[in-house]
């Protein structure tokens, strides 16, 4: 598998991955497959580290770094 490949695979996994997580945890939905594996608002924790795996990866195949920042309102 060359290296163009390997990218869009991960950055499709993603995609799947944030698409379960918004599913989970703004939609209501009770449970989301990705391949065979079944994931429940339980595993909402768990859906996050593998978007960590994925954006690593992503980040070693195009030579940078991705940067996740949280950006907290403050109320006055």
């Amino acid at each position: 598998m060359t290296n163009a490949e390997r990218l869009t695979e991960a950055k499709e996994m993603r995609k799947l991955v944030i698409e379960a997580i918004t599913a989970l945890t703004k939609r209501g939905a009770k449970s989301w497959n990705i391949g065979g594996q079944t994931y429940t608002s339980m595993d909402v924790k768990e859906l996050m580290e593998l978007l960590k795996y994925w954006d690593s990866i992503i980040a070693n195949l195009t030579g940078g770094r991705r940067v996740v920042r949280r950006v907290l309102p403050i109320d006055d």
